[in-house]
Parts: structure tokens; C-alpha cells; sequence
């Protein structure tokens, strides 16, 4: 990784005892205190260098931690953001940070001393739970208290709104669209000629498929998020599974015109593992890769047993831009549109919390882009 003293925006802390004396400003001003007190949402002030002088109770609720552990952090800090330690100088100054709305909203806020909103999904890490998505709308506007500048920001946590308009979009354009489908041929199979029908079943039986694989996904990520997912670990064979795989995405139409290879090692040994989710997280990036995929070109999924752990591999041509790799994890972002995004987010909740690996990818022009599933072989 790259070190910098920034990628975004400015890198500099404040002095203990400046800070100390902004803080003790700020908190001698009774109605500031009582109007950050009683907005209904986590809010703080924060001093011209993005570090809280001043937060309410609910921020505090939020963060884990009593009002006075937050004082001299960031917000990203304090939320756990998985991407503010990344760079020394801490929240703000990441690459992440370029693309993250609170980071926007308070550099626009504070360069033109003007209010600005901008919508943020964080990546959150929750100690006991792991990594959860946060999403919110981020309102920042500058405030001077009795001569101290600051900026006063509330979060509108809209993660439980974002949550159902991400699985009502997949339900609306995914579901329907294939149900919509086997509906049409449905509707005209009276009036096909016997070979006509022959022609078209096979096409009416990947279609029911498609709609079956998207409602057993949006089952799945919602007891996944919910933390109640069962897991049934047995012996697996890790050819079968991408045997499996290759058979189901090889005719489905996100493959037209596209090469699925499966480098499938018969001898490989069995692994111990759910065999539904190990599916479910494999299809996931299978199918994100041939919607990557020109057509004419190849996605290739690959296994390697090294040891204790089993490596799943993705490769597909293409590379990912940069605004794309920053937040191919977080929930509800995609290069498909609005509402979209389950397939990484939901791969990697179900690799990391429920299969006991990692999920990591890499993205450049050399070698197009590889998403890496690192399982135990017997968890």
C-alpha cells in the first residue's frame, strides 16, 4: 500500500492543548451544547481540522464509547471505518476517503463555508459481529462559537431504508424479469409447433432456474444480515462444486457470447464446509465476472489446495476502474446502477462470516481482474 501524507484531504491534526481549548470553548456555550444535544440523530462539531470538539449522546450510542473518548477523532475514526487507519494521518486522508460521502460533505462544506449533504456507505468494523454496512446521509454546515470555527455534522442513519431498496430492486429488475420471461413462453407454448417446443424448453428451464437462484439469494442475504443463516458444514469435494458452477452459469444469459472454463482437479481432497454457501459465494462472482466480460472473451474459476486452505480464483479480462475497486465491498454500490450490488457485497458476508475465509481481489491492466476466496479446509 502506498503511504502518503494524503489522498484527499487535508492531513494535519491539532495540538492536545489547542484542541483541549477549542473543546472547553465550545462546551462553556450552553445552547450549542443543548442544540447538539437534542437534534434526534448522531451529531458533532467538529473543529476545522475534521476532529470532534463536541458530540451528543447518540453519536456517542453509535460509536461504542462515552462522549469523552471521542473527542480529537475523526468520524470515520470513531465509527470504525475500516479504511481510516490505512494512512497515518487517519480519516480523510485515504483513497477510500475520495469516494466516501461524509469525506465530501465536510471538505465542501468547509472549503465553501456553505451546508452540504452527500450520501456515505461505510464499512464498518463491529468488533464481535465483524464488518456490518452503514449507510447514511451526511449533513455538514459551518458554525462559529463565539469565534471558534467548526462544523456542525448529524448523521440521518438510512442503513435499514438503503437495506430494502437494495433487495426490492433485486426483487424488482432480477425476479421479474425472469419471471417475466418464462411468463411470455408460457403464454405462447399453446400455439408452438411440437418442434417449436423442443426449441424453446430448454430456454424456459434456464429461465426457471434464473428466477429460483434469485429468490434463494435474496433469502440468504437476509438471514445472512440478520445473523441467522444456518451453516451445515460436510465433506465437499471442491471439483463438484465448480463442476456445479460451470454447468449453471455456462447457459445462463449473462454468458452469451462468453467462455466459462472450470479448472477442475478431480484428485483435489474433499473440504469440510457448507456446500449451499460455498455455491451461493462462487455463483455470486461467477456471474459479476461474465457481466464484466466482453463478449468473445473468457471467465475462468479456478481451486488450489495449499495445505489447510482451499483458494477459489475468479479471472475475468477486464479491469476495474479505480472509483469501482474503492467500493466493490460496500453494500448497495454498483457499476450496474442504482440499487444494485449484492453479488460482492453478499459474497463476501457469507465467505467471512459464515464460511470462516477471506474474499480479496486484485484489478490492473496486466493481469485484467481476480477476486481470491481463501476457506479452510476443515473449519
Amino acid at each position: 500500500m502506498t503511504v502518503r501524507a494524503t489522498f484527499f484531504d487535508t492531513p494535519q491534526r491539532t495540538a492536545p492543548d489547542v484542541l483541549d481549548a477549542q473543546s472547553t470553548h465550545v462546551h462553556a456555550a450552553p445552547l450549542v451544547v443543548a442544540m447538539l444535544e437534542g437534534v434526534a440523530s448522531p451529531a458533532a462539531l467538529l473543529n476545522p481540522d475534521r476532529e470532534i470538539i463536541a458530540a451528543n449522546s447518540r453519536l456517542a450510542h453509535l460509536a461504542g464509547a462515552g462522549r469523552a473518548q471521542l473527542a480529537g477523532r475523526r468520524i470515520g475514526e470513531v465509527l470504525g471505518c475500516v479504511h481510516a487507519l490505512e494512512q497515518p494521518n487517519g480519516c480523510g486522508t485515504t483513497e477510500a476517503c475520495a469516494m466516501c460521502g461524509a469525506a465530501q460533505a465536510l471538505r465542501e462544506s468547509r472549503l465553501l463555508q456553505k451546508p452540504a449533504t452527500h450520501e456515505c456507505r461505510i464499512r464498518r468494523d463491529d468488533g464481535e459481529q465483524g464488518e456490518v454496512a452503514f449507510s447514511a446521509d451526511v449533513n455538514c454546515a459551518p458554525l462559529d462559537v463565539d469565534g471558534v470555527r467548526a462544523i456542525m455534522v448529524v448523521l440521518h442513519d438510512t442503513s435499514d431504508a438503503e437495506r430494502r431498496r437494495v433487495l426490492e430492486r433485486m426483487f424488482f429488475h432480477d425476479a421479474l424479469n425472469a419471471a417475466g420471461g418464462l411468463q411470455g413462453l408460457l403464454d405462447a407454448w399453446p400455439d408452438l409447433a411440437p418442434e417449436e417446443a423442443a426449441t424453446l424448453a430448454p430456454m424456459a428451464s434456464r429461465l426457471a432456474s434464473h428466477l429460483v437462484e434469485e429468490l434463494q439469494a435474496h433469502r440468504d442475504l437476509v438471514a445472512a444480515e440478520a445473523g441467522t443463516l444456518p451453516v451445515q458444514r460436510v465433506q465437499v469435494r471442491p471439483a463438484a462444486v465448480l463442476d456445479d458452477i460451470r454447468h449453471l452459469y455456462a447457459q445462463h444469459e449473462v454468458a452469451e457470447g462468453k467462455t466459462l472454463v472450470a479448472e477442475v482437479f478431480a484428485a483435489a481432497p474433499a473440504m469440510n464446509t457448507d456446500p449451499m454457501l460455498l455455491r451461493r459465494v462462487l455463483g455470486n462472482l461467477v456471474k459479476n465476472a461474465l457481466e464484466a466480460t466482453a463478449r468473445g472473451q473468457q471467465v475462468t474459476l479456478r481451486h488450489v489446495c495449499t495445505g489447510p486452505r482451499a483458494i477459489f480464483t475468479i479471472h475475468n479480462p477486464s479491469v476495474m476502474p479505480q472509483a469501482a475497486r474503492l467500493q466493490v465491498f460496500q453494500r448497495g454500490y454498483s457499476t450496474r446502477g442504482s440499487g444494485r450490488g449484492l453479488g460482492t457485497y453478499g459474497a463476501r458476508l457469507l465467505a467471512e462470516r459464515y464460511l470462516d475465509g477471506t474474499l480479496r481481489f486484485g484489478s490492473n491492466a496486466a493481469t485484467g481482474t481476480v477476486f481470491v476466496l481463501d476457506l479452510p479446509m476443515d473449519a
